[in-house]
């Protein structure tokens, strides 16, 4: 979580002793050498476990770790009366047989996530699609074969039959999905492309600026706008009533159909999600594996999901300020003390003054499975640019530095730039 915050280039500047590179916290916490074993073996099923495989033959390897945090979601909060549903993008330019693109997104390559959130950007459910052969488990979408509408009615199958308005892009709105909402006693709104089925003949015209046509069946409205562009809504909850905007700081008012005002205010919980996220990146770009790049993802997500529920119970403090107060607690947790505010702690000044003055003693190196030999760089050939390995290390100073016998372990605690 702190890697999201603290972003660097590659895993190992994270451990790097050079005095321009170096953050001491994340070699307090973990070694160079765990941190990269813990992550190669980071598994979450057994493999030997065919039931797991036969629900989700492609996605079994993260199918506990996303059922697990799909009903949290689910179950910590429940939302209010307006939701969205969009799609989200999960980079990935490895091969993957389910890989898409989307180059109205960032990433353009990638997994393709499927997300109903709310306007703050709460995640609530989600689907993570895995090629043709989906199974979305959903008795109600049996009878439909539009994927798009079978993807909205598994996302939204909890939220059904209670009054809740759906705001969706034209990639999932139609008549037939519109129709089977307000079944459900749930109404809906979105931008919907005229060659849709069903959809009314009055809406090819051509229109000027500020002019609006509509058609109703039932309680559904079509209704095409033209602004800078032609803009199509449909919904089952508004007429075509205008009313006045203002635009250019309140100098100009312009009149804009109430149903467009609506889906702009509540539509872009998904993508408000990605930008948030954006900037606390946990998934590393290159990842052999997609499932651990999945599991960072889902990860992150929690804790976006927590920062929001945080903010929602009337607290303030700033997205960052959150991410490394939780990162503090799960370490004082773990450790059993605070790590940022540790008693007796020597200062940088104390530490240079160790270096110089204090009493020191030759140790060896410990040996471990990846330095059987107890081999380590030494510090000092390290700032003169060389590459040089030593069996031994000075006991008292902090941090235990390796360094060469001759002449470096001198030079060490003599000169302050060594």
């Amino acid at each position: 979580m702190l890697m999201g915050t603290i972003q660097k280039p590659n895993l190992r500047m994270y451990f790097s002793r050079k005095h321009k590179l170096e953050t001491q916290f994340f070699p307090t916490v973990m070694s160079e050498e765990r941190f990269p074993l813990l992550t190669r073996f980071l598994h979450f099923v057994d493999n030997t476990n065919k039931e797991i495989a036969k629900r989700d033959p492609k996605l079994y390897k993260i199918l506990p770790v996303s059922e697990y945090l799909k009903n949290k979601f689910q179950k910590v909060y429940i939302r209010g009366k307006e939701v969205s549903v969009d799609e989200s993008l999960l980079l990935w330019k490895g091969r993957l047989s389910w890989k898409q693109y989307i180059p109205m997104k960032s990433s353009r390559f990638g997994i393709k996530i499927f997300e109903l959130c709310d306007s703050a950007g709460y995640l609530w459910n989600f689907i993570i699609y895995s090629g043709s052969g989906i199974k979305l488990g959903c008795e109600i979408t049996k009878d439909t074969d539009l994927f798009s509408t079978k993807v909205v009615l598994s996302l939204c199958e909890k939220l059904l039959d209670s009054g809740r308005c759906v705001y969706m892009d034209n990639c999932y709105s139609s008549p037939d999905l519109f129709q089977r909402l307000v079944q459900r006693t749930t109404d809906a709104v979105g931008t919907v492309k005229i060659t849709r089925k069903v959809m009314p003949i009055d809406l090819k015209k051509k229109l000027k600026k500020g002019e609006v046509v509509s058609a109703k069946c039932g309680k559904l409205v079509a209704l095409k706008w033209k602004d800078k562009c032609d803009v199509s809504v449909l919904t089952p909850k508004h007429s075509d009533e205008m009313q006045p905007v203002s635009r250019k700081g309140g100098l100009e008012f312009v009149n804009k159909p109430t149903c467009v005002i609506e889906y702009n205010k509540y539509m872009g919980g998904v993508d408000l999600k990605d930008q948030l996220l954006e900037t606390f990146l946990l998934e590393r770009k290159r990842q052999k594996a997609c499932y651990k790049k999945l599991f960072n993802h889902l990860v992150n997500t929690a804790v976006l999901s927590a920062y929001i529920l945080y903010c929602k119970a009337g607290n303030k403090k700033a997205h960052q300020l959150f991410r490394i107060n939780l990162v503090n607690k799960i370490i004082a947790k773990s450790h059993g003390q605070n790590l940022e505010k540790r008693k007796g702690s020597p200062s940088d000044t104390d530490m240079e003054c160790m270096r110089l003055t204090g009493q020191h003693f030759i140790q060896e190196n410990h040996k471990t499975e990846t330095y059987k030999v107890g081999r380590r760089r030494c510090v000092v050939c390290i700032q003169n640019e060389k590459r040089k390995e030593t069996r031994y290390r000075c006991k008292n100073c902090p941090g235990t530095p390796s360094l060469c016998l001759d002449p470096c372990f001198e030079q060490y605690h003599t000169k302050v730039n060594y």
